[in-house]
């Protein structure tokens, strides 16, 4: 566990205060606005009740982007804020942003806490798992995903978890790779076979 103050960069607004992003781990004053490795300023925030609108947006492009990696399993959708909304009011998960100048969320990374199971074979660990990682086609190659990667790291920390856990399409080679320079490395595969 972090020891003093919390230094997390994450915003959240409950009531009339504002909260550290990791949900009670230190009270933080704005956003962060830091240069990526590319040197563009990237403000880095969780999402809140505002963000819905804009979070549709991103899913809807997030979900026909999955649909054509794999159109078998996959399809487009049109997110109605219920999912966003949820993850919201979620004590053990956020919606990390990635905003543009008018403060609208342009990429997002979905991170929740999660632990493995109660069984004698595993040794227990309380991790992070990130479900979603998105940036708009518009804002890609400007370092935004791996802003949004570094703030669920940062979030993950936070909360002294031990890890953090993903997966990726296998046909999402671009990720994949992004990912392994990133020092990720695969734990384990799905493996589907069609009947």
């Amino acid at each position: 566990m972090q020891k003093g103050p919390a230094k997390t960069v994450f915003t959240r607004l409950t009531g009339n205060r504002v909260t550290g992003g990791a949900h009670g781990c230190g009270p933080v004053k704005k956003p962060a606005s830091r240069p990526n490795r590319k040197g563009i300023l990237m403000t880095i925030r969780v999402a809140t009740q505002k963000d819905v609108p804009a979070l549709c947006r991103l899913y809807n492009e997030f979900f026909a982007y999955n649909a054509n990696q794999q159109p078998p399993y996959y399809k487009t959708a049109a997110e109605t804020g219920s999912y966003p909304q949820s993850v919201i009011e979620n004590p053990k998960e956020d919606l990390l942003c990635v905003v543009n100048s008018d403060d609208t969320p342009v990429g997002l990374a979905h991170v929740m806490e999660q632990q493995t199971p109660p069984y004698d074979c595993f040794i227990p660990h309380k991790y992070a798992f990130m479900m979603d990682l998105f940036v708009t086609a518009a804002f890609r190659g400007r370092g935004a995903g791996a802003a949004l990667l570094g703030a669920a790291k940062q979030w993950a920390a936070a909360r002294g978890l031990d890890y953090l856990e993903l997966n990726v399409l296998a046909e999402n080679t671009a990720a994949f790779r992004f990912y392994q320079r990133e020092g990720f490395q695969t734990a384990s595969q799905t493996m589907r076979l069609t009947l």
